[in-house]
């Protein structure tokens, strides 16, 4: 019996067993299957709420190197955050340096020793071996390039590049402190003058350099040869001379600096498709060019006359005998005259036998009788730009006199002249046949604004847009707008004092009454510029922003599709760039 009780003992022990084990693993299974079907439904949700997602917006390179461009040049540096953006702005920063550099008032020579370091580091082996032979000290282990940044210059500015290379020289090569004071005044006088000389070499060999590096990239546009003409280079013996001139369109040529070659023709026919000439005429007593535009013109190649479109010329001789070499340029557009003198011995009495087609004629500061352009241009001239303040009040009025006899056809004129007197009865009734589009007055006379206000019954029928650069009272606004017998399309009231709620709401009422004004323009010199220091040097110190009340602007806004701070200045030098 007793043994009997054990073996049921033992059966029920492991009855219990089994019972725990199969509870256990019953357990687990449950467990498992429950964990399981977590997953499942995670993983459903997430996968649903993937097919709910909206992929982010795509922009092309294309779209995003648009938006770069309008960047003011101090955030495009913030824009270099990634590999792909890298890769879109460094072209737009390295495309013009030396011009960043050089005319952003930048006083640090920082930036333009960077500028010429970085390209020394593009140099090849064989280039800084040949740069340490001639004694240029470049620095050690210098960090190997991202981008081949020489690829991407569209502006070429020797002069500029002078610039940087003497600083850079300066500020990282040893040199004695009187040798460097001959050194920047380039005195050859001294007992040195050896050594002197010897620093002009090594310049140079770092010119031929840079220059031959620059001379590899794939997309020059402008061309200018400036600068000191004693560190010239002949550009023509380049073997990439040709290749890289071969898409560019603007070209800068200072005489004083290209005076001493003597293979002109190789110099410049290689350009083909030049379209606009600058020809700087500095040292008008030192340059043999200064009398005869002809020396130059027919040295350059036949293409480049036939697509040359815009032609600037500073400090020039006129006289027709040197500009009728301008009837080789069929399609000339554009002519530019900063500081324009009259030949000595001229004969403009001689007959006009060629025409130009010229559109648009900018005169600054120039005083001699222009009336042989007009008669060259008299077929075609639709646009003139004519800003003699600073010249006598007669010879602003042998211009003026020139353009009533010989320009019927003008659709645009800009005036901004030092004395209203000048404005003769002849020009009122000129002004009365012409066919005048869009006209723009700007004058510091205190008889101005009582002038005005006759000269408005004048205005041709034809006249749409009228801008005034004159301090014009409410009082004489609506006078103005009373006595002139047009309807007005677009009006500017550029005082730089700006303008108030009552002269917008004069101009209100006026669309309301006409239907016709579509756009009013104002504070274009606080606009442009926005520096106070930039203003003082203008003349426009004083000048502040309009302040205009937003219900005023509102109900103007119902009547005049735009009303908006002019950013236009109609009298900018063409020829500033260059």
């Amino acid at each position: 019996m007793q043994k009997l009780r054990i073996r049921k003992s033992k059966i029920r022990e492991s009855k219990k067993k089994v019972n725990k084990i199969s509870t256990i693993t019953k357990y687990h299974k449950d467990n498992q299957l429950t964990t399981s079907n977590k997953r499942t439904r995670w993983s459903n949700r997430i996968q649903q709420a993937s097919n709910d997602v909206v992929d982010p917006p795509f922009l092309p390179d294309d779209v995003i190197s648009i938006i770069f461009e309008y960047l003011p040049f101090s955030s495009r540096f913030n824009c270099l955050v990634n590999r792909s953006w890298c890769r879109l702005m460094v072209p737009i920063l390295w495309r013009s340096p030396f011009k960043w550099v050089s005319k952003r008032g930048l006083n640090d020579n920082k930036k333009y020793i960077f500028l010429i370091r970085t390209y020394l580091s593009c140099l090849d082996p064989v280039s800084k071996a040949n740069l340490r032979q001639a004694g240029i000290k470049l620095p050690r282990n210098p960090k190997q390039p991202l981008f081949r940044y020489y690829q991407y210059l569209k502006e070429f500015n020797f002069r500029d590049i002078q610039t940087c290379i003497k600083i850079w020289y300066d500020n990282t090569q040893i040199i004695d402190a009187d040798l460097k004071d001959y050194w920047l005044r380039y005195r050859n006088k001294d007992i040195r003058s050896l050594e002197i000389s010897e620093i002009g070499s090594k310049v140079m060999y770092l010119m031929t350099e840079i220059t031959r590096i620059l001379f590899n990239s794939t997309c020059l546009k402008e061309f200018a040869f400036g600068g000191n003409p004693k560190f010239r280079l002949r550009f023509e013996s380049f073997p990439e001379y040709r290749l890289a001139i071969e898409n560019v369109t603007s070209l800068s040529l200072d005489p004083i600096f290209t005076e001493f070659y003597d293979n002109w023709e190789a110099l410049l026919n290689p350009f083909t498709n030049i379209k606009k000439l600058y020809l700087p005429f500095y040292h008008l007593e030192k340059t043999r060019f200064r009398d005869d535009l002809n020396i130059i013109v027919r040295h350059l190649s036949s293409r480049t006359l036939m697509v040359l479109t815009w032609l600037g010329l500073s400090n020039y001789r006129l006289c027709l005998e040197s500009l009728a070499v301008l009837s080789t340029c069929p399609n000339l557009e554009t002519l530019v005259f900063w500081n324009c003198t009259k030949k000595i011995n001229a004969q403009n009495q001689l007959s006009i036998t060629q025409f130009l087609s010229v559109k648009s004629l900018f005169i600054f500061n120039s005083n001699h009788d222009l009336k042989p352009i007009f008669q060259m241009t008299e077929k075609t001239l639709k646009e003139i730009v004519l800003d003699n303040s600073s010249e006598s009040s007669e010879n602003t009025k042998v211009i003026l006199d020139a353009m009533i006899q010989c320009s019927p056809n003008i659709t645009k004129l800009a005036l901004n002249i030092n004395k209203i007197d000048i404005l003769s009865d002849k020009f009122n009734k000129w002004m009365e046949l012409s066919k005048l589009e869009s006209l723009v007055l700007k004058s510091k006379d205190a008889k101005f604004k009582s002038f005005i206000q006759v000269f408005v019954t004048h205005f041709p029928e034809s006249l749409t847009d009228l801008d005034l650069e004159i301090s014009i009272t409410p009082t004489l606004l609506i006078r103005i707008l009373n006595n002139c017998n047009v309807y007005f399309k677009k009006l500017g009231l550029n005082d730089k004092f700006g303008i108030t709620d009552d002269h917008l709401r004069i101009l209100t009422k006026y669309a309301e009454t006409y239907e016709s004004l579509e756009e009013v323009r104002f504070d274009r010199w606080p606009v442009i510029y926005k520096n106070e220091e930039m203003r003082a040097k203008r003349g426009y110190e004083s000048s502040e922003l309009s302040k205009l009340s937003k219900a005023v602007l509102e109900k103007a806004g119902k009547f005049i599709k735009v009303v908006r701070r002019d950013s236009y200045d109609p009298f900018f030098n063409p020829m500033y760039p260059y």
